[in-house]
């Protein structure tokens, strides 16, 4: 867990490399941007926690394919614009 640790920039594109990752905390920072590509690579993941932070934009359609996600944290960012058609794929959120 990186949460709350003070983190400003972005999230490496090389994240995408820890392919059995299953939980990735990194709110309350100051991360800004957007996620990196190889961020939904990460098919194992069931948890994202990127609240609080400075992320802007659309919200990734890419995001709706980590169908393993059960947990999703994005509240207290600058997304904008709508929930992209495919959030419905994530049948095992939770939250």
């Amino acid at each position: 867990s990186l949460h709350g640790v003070g983190m400003t920039s972005s999230i490496p594109n090389e994240i995408g490399m820890i392919t059995t990752l299953k939980t990735c905390i990194f709110g309350k920072n100051r991360l800004e941007g957007t996620l990196p590509p190889s961020f939904f690579e990460l098919t194992s993941l069931r948890m994202l926690d990127i609240n609080s932070n400075d992320y802007y934009g659309s919200l990734p359609s890419a995001l709706g394919y980590l169908t393993n996600l059960e947990d999703l944290q994005l509240d207290n960012n600058l997304f904008r614009g709508e929930i992209p058609v495919s959030f419905t794929n994530l049948s095992n959120w939770k939250s």
